[in-house]
């Protein structure tokens, strides 16, 4: 799994990076819903490694953000002292907003809190207002976040608040499955269903993947263990590599694509999860993939400002190279330290007691 996870990081890049093409960004970022939902369902209903929900919430939290600070206080002296054009967006965005509205564009940059919401919201009058479509709105929101493309852990945390309560319950998650595919069916119907932001930024509507991937590690992990042997992961995983590498070249619509891509993947989490055990290799690879994805954006920004031209392969391969070098170090430094910090947080659980509700 850490392999897959850190060519969906890659793709992100490329997205942004421009000059070579993988699965895409919005894939990518689904198909990192359905991993999300795996795992954690892995970990609080057949793991079960927390004695309470604070202790869940405390260890997923600072998963996420020591990391993410770090590059959003690097980003922002950049801002200052570099001035390239994102830092007039971002300056400016306060610069327009009144004293609550800035507070809170500030808290949501220092906590990842809301960062999804503003997705959804203009500048405007001093204040935020609804936007269905930030392409088209005049001054967007998310121009005042300092790692903009950490919109997607504002997903992730507010899949973290009600996965304690909802994945021991098989049937809330059936329940909640129905109406998340719903809201979707509504927003297609609506016309809109089917343009960014509601294709993957919508809370609601994406909630549909993280339950997939929770669904498939209950009712599919340990079946999928006792039908195959280890040896049909290795067969999986080289699968499931070579589509993520070659998804761009397949020639078909996107839309078939793209479902036929979420299928395959959420069938073959058992064998991408089980793959990575007893492969060190594996797990670092894997460990490259959030900070990647949380650096990249500050590396191409910097790579602008030197004037370098964006779009071509060159640029796209410079920018992936510098997201893994800037990768391993924020692992020596800050994630491997919060790691070790959060392992010693595990093991005062007792591994056979079920969250605290």
């Amino acid at each position: 799994m850490g392999l897959i996870r850190t060519l969906l990081a890659l793709s992100v890049v490329f997205t942004h990076a421009g000059g070579i093409d993988l699965v895409g960004g919005r894939n990518a970022v689904q198909i990192f819903y359905m991993i999300s939902g795996f795992l954690i369902s892995y970990v609080i209903t057949e793991r079960k490694s927390y004695n309470s929900v604070g202790e869940f919430y405390i260890s997923r939290y600072t998963r996420l953000w020591p990391q993410y600070i770090l590059i959003a206080i690097i980003s922002l002296v950049v801002f200052y002292f570099i001035r390239p054009l994102e830092a007039d967006l971002f300056f400016r965005a306060f610069g327009s907003l009144n004293v609550v509205p800035a507070y809170f564009l500030a808290f949501s940059n220092a906590s990842l809190v809301g960062q999804d919401w503003l997705m959804f919201a203009e500048i405007t009058r001093g204040g935020f207002a609804f936007s269905s479509d930030f392409h088209k709105a005049a001054f967007p929101a998310y121009f005042g976040l300092l790692t903009p493309q950490s919109w997607t852990l504002g997903v992730e945390l507010t899949f973290y608040a009600i996965a304690p309560f909802v994945l021991p319950r098989r049937w809330l998650i059936l329940v909640l499955l129905g109406l998340s595919l719903s809201i979707r069916i509504v927003l297609v119907q609506a016309g809109v269903g089917m343009t960014d932001p509601w294709t993957y930024r919508f809370f609601p509507a994406e909630l549909f993947f993280f339950l997939i991937g929770s669904l498939v590690q209950q009712l599919g992990s340990k079946r999928y263990q006792a039908m195959f042997s280890p040896i049909y992961d290795i067969g999986v995983t080289a699968v499931l590599t070579g589509l993520v590498v070659s998804y761009a070249l397949i020639p078909s619509h996107e839309l078939l694509k793209s479902a036929a891509l979420m299928g395959c993947f959420a069938i073959a989490l058992p064998a991408l999860f089980r793959f990575q055990h007893g492969r060190k290799w594996d797990i670092v690879i894997g460990n490259l993939s959030y900070p990647i994805y949380i650096n990249h954006i500050l590396i191409i920004t910097i790579m602008h400002a030197a004037g370098m031209r964006p779009g071509g392969i060159l640029f796209a391969v410079i920018a992936a190279v510098l997201s893994i070098i800037i990768a391993l170090a924020m692992n020596s430094f800050v994630g491997g330290p919060v790691d070790n910090w959060r392992k010693h947080l595990r093991r005062r659980s007792a591994p056979v007691v079920a969250l605290s509700l």
